[in-house]
């Protein structure tokens, strides 16, 4: 099974926890209001988890397509990877 399958499969709970213990945040962006979208590396995977407020929150999505960070390039620094 594909690593987006295979966390696609895994309960939200799961998916929560995996992130928070594997993932690399990159960066935030508005979600619905108040809302806040932030976004983690997790492997060869991107997540994005929305938080309706500190104590409220679930995965968006999981994703791999690079055109989804669209959204988030003015926050990326990618000095490293241009280097």
């Amino acid at each position: 099974m594909q690593p987006l399958e295979a966390f696609n499969h895994l309960p939200p709970a799961a998916q929560l926890l995996y992130t928070w213990e594997h993932g690399y945040y990159l960066a935030a962006r508005p979600g619905k209001a108040p809302g806040l979208i932030k976004l983690y590396q997790v492997g060869a995977l991107f997540v994005e988890i929305h938080f309706r407020n500190p104590n409220e929150f679930e995965v968006v999505r999981a994703f791999r397509d690079p055109g989804l960070l669209l959204p988030y390039l003015d926050q990326l620094n990618l000095d490293d990877l241009l280097a």
